[in-house]
Order: C-alpha cells, then sequence, then structure tokens
C-alpha cells in the first residue's frame, strides 16, 4: 500500500514537473528574446492603455495617437516572440496547457517589463515618496496593540 502511495505521489510530482517545463522555457526564451528597449515598449503600452480609464485620464498629458502606436509597438513585439523569436517554445506551451499558458508566460514578461521600469532610481523615488506622508505613531499604535 505504501509503494504505491509513493508511486503515485511521485507520478504526480513527475507531470507537475512535466507541465511546468515548457512555461519556464518559454518564460526563458521571452527573457533572452526582449532586449531593454522591448520592455520598456512593453511599460509604455501598458502606461498607455492605463491612461484610458476615466479616473486617471486627466493625471496623463498623452499625446493623441499614442495608445494606437504603443498597441501597433506591442502587436509586433507578441508577433515576433510567439512566432518567430520563441516559436518552439510557444507550440509547445500551447500544447501542454492551451491559451492559459500562453497568458501566464507573457505575464512573466509583464514582470520583466517592470523591473526594468523600477531600477530606474527616479521611479524608485517617486514610488517611496509616500513614506513622508505615513503617520507612523498611528500604525505602530494598531500594531502594539494588546
Amino acid at each position: 500500500m505504501l509503494k504505491t502511495i509513493f508511486t503515485i505521489l511521485a507520478l504526480s510530482l513527475a507531470n507537475i514537473a512535466f507541465a511546468q517545463a515548457p512555461s519556464l522555457e518559454l518564460n526563458k526564451c521571452f527573457a533572452d528574446k526582449t532586449t531593454g528597449k522591448d520592455r520598456k515598449d512593453l511599460a509604455r503600452w501598458f502606461f498607455a492603455s492605463m491612461a484610458t480609464h476615466p479616473e486617471i485620464r486627466d493625471m496623463v498629458n498623452a499625446q493623441a495617437g499614442i495608445a494606437d502606436q504603443t498597441s501597433r509597438t506591442m502587436g509586433e513585439l507578441v508577433t515576433r516572440l510567439f512566432s518567430e523569436d520563441c516559436a518552439k517554445e510557444s507550440q509547445a506551451v500551447f500544447l501542454a496547457e492551451g491559451g492559459n499558458g500562453l497568458d501566464k508566460s507573457f505575464e512573466t514578461l509583464g514582470q520583466l517589463a517592470m523591473r526594468e521600469i523600477m531600477s530606474n532610481s527616479e521611479v524608485v523615488a517617486t514610488f517611496t515618496n509616500f513614506q513622508r506622508y505615513i503617520d507612523q505613531g498611528k500604525i505602530n499604535s494598531v500594531i502594539n496593540q494588546k
């Protein structure tokens, strides 16, 4: 009985590892085949898309057509990655996981793009600027409450 349980567990773990392998390969390919410019283009597309939200658009003075321009650039990047640079890896993920697996790998690429942007010292300074307005006393009173 114990041997059967271990066999089932081992097969389950092997299936999990096998299912993740194509995604890991595609993620690696995306990282290897994109440049800093590609990742900045992705971040620009993301930002331009977010800037169309009614509650955000008043904060951004984007030029007319910038959303379409960044969308075109993203379309070209995605086409290149999935059909040329990482075609073999994309196909393997699609066969193993379907479109959801491709979406997950694209999310990973988005994370790479955000790391690229977040590594800029001016961006870091702006993101940490809110700390000046934290009332540490109020936070400490909640944390230290017994």
